[in-house]
């Protein structure tokens, strides 16, 4: 009963976490609205006369009812209204060997069928703002699951693995949790992967995974987890049967993965159109972490189009890979790392470094790291056992939330 009564008190207190740190960003977004400049529209000055001299200034609200409203048009924009676009008019229909413009095929089904399914049913509900509550309610749960994780599998306090979910509640980009955009979803999926393969309940994980890789194209990735920590947890019992298993669970996890492909063979004559029209967006196959490693020979602010401020990308993805691979090396030379862990830790790199591969700025790597769940696992085991770690981190992500939130909401492309 005491377990019991504990368990809900916690789950309560992950929704008031939750409910906290999105409350802020929409003020943070409401503020931002009224209170600084459009990337896209121009801003309106006044003249402002001293006496002894004059001013140009922005023209702002002078009283609240002046002020604007949110609406669900401010958070439908960049990926969100490709989305959009699927579920109210499904995949373009262009063929792959003829001129076309950048196709929506590089958006995965997953999250646009569960929008057009949910609609289906509550036909009375606009398609954005169903795609927001589900985003908020995929996110929800994927934090009590990763408290389950830190709590009952890792073996963390109450307090370090409730420091893992206010890490991610406070990441720079996780505005993205909570609006028409497949985060939510992938985080969840991700956590539902991660969570029951560590359990040895292989077939719901499986599951899991594999919705995954018909979310995004690291959905894999998933997979890679659920089967290697599979073999290594069941190894005492290792034999052929083992291994069959393995491979079957292989092809499963590839099955909503086809299905998307087989469709886009018949609609573009392609079945890698998903693909192949990565290439059409600008995007090209690189060495992982060329962007990155290229930003030290041209530290540039904004990329061609304006569509990446360097600065903040760099920023961030050095504080999470100080972290990730710094916490990993000193458990490893305290001799706390089991092979395991290793598995662990490879599942998380390979999330933060497979986005890079097809980077030439580092244009959304902000946004695609924070899928990676043992980065925040990693971030809350070091802040725990440091005070100056805690402090950086929970001021450097505070900081830069704020930056993206209002941003985002003066439609600057950095943040997309």
């Amino acid at each position: 009963m005491y377990e019991r009564k504990t368990g809900r008190n916690i789950i309560i207190f992950i929704i008031m976490l939750f409910i906290i740190s999105r409350g802020i960003m929409l003020f943070e977004a409401y503020l931002g609205k009224n209170l600084f400049s459009n990337y896209v529209v121009p801003t309106e000055y006044v003249v402002i006369d001293y006496g002894t001299w004059q001013s140009n200034t922005m023209k702002l609200p002078d009283m609240i009812k002046d002020m604007k409203p949110l609406n669900l048009n401010d958070f439908n924009k960049f990926d969100a209204g490709w989305y959009l676009q699927i579920v109210e008019k499904g995949y373009d229909k262009y063929k792959m060997n003829e001129k076309h413009p950048p196709a929506n095929w590089v958006f995965f089904p997953l999250y646009p069928l569960t929008v057009k399914a949910v609609h289906d049913v509550l036909p009375f509900m606009d398609y954005r703002l169903i795609g927001i509550m589900l985003s908020n309610i995929f996110f929800l749960i994927a934090l009590v699951y990763l408290y389950k994780f830190c709590f009952e599998i890792r073996g963390f306090s109450k307090d370090t693995a409730l420091k893992a979910l206010f890490f991610l509640l406070i990441y720079p980009a996780s505005l993205y949790f909570s609006i028409m955009y497949t985060e939510g979803l992938f985080l969840l999926l991700s956590v539902l992967t991660i969570y029951y393969t560590y359990k040895g309940k292989y077939f719901v994980a499986l599951v899991a995974a594999a919705l995954s890789a018909g979310t995004r194209i690291p959905g894999f990735i998933n997979v890679f987890l659920l089967l290697s920590t599979m073999l290594y947890q069941e190894r005492k019992r290792f034999n052929m049967r083992l291994l069959i298993k393995a491979a079957l669970y292989g092809l499963i996890a590839g099955i909503p993965l086809f299905i998307y492909f087989w469709y886009l063979k018949g609609l573009t004559g392609d079945f890698l159109a998903a693909i192949h029209e990565e290439f059409n967006w600008g995007r090209s196959t690189t060495f992982p972490l060329a962007a990155y490693f290229n930003y030290f020979r041209y530290p540039y602010f904004n990329a061609p189009g304006g569509w990446d401020n360097g600065l903040i990308s760099f920023v961030i993805s050095t504080a999470v890979f100080l972290v990730y691979i710094g916490t990993f090396v000193y458990r490893y030379f305290e001799g706390k790392i089991s092979f395991q862990d290793i598995i662990f830790f490879i599942y998380g790199l390979l999330l933060l470094v497979i986005p890079y591969s097809t980077a030439i700025f580092m244009t959304s790597i902000v946004r695609y790291m924070m899928v990676s769940v043992p980065v925040f696992v990693y971030i809350a085991e070091a802040a725990s056992e440091n005070k100056l770690i805690n402090i950086f981190y929970t001021w450097l992500f505070l900081g830069l939330n704020t930056i993206y939130v209002i941003a985002f909401i003066n439609n600057y492309f950095f943040v997309v």
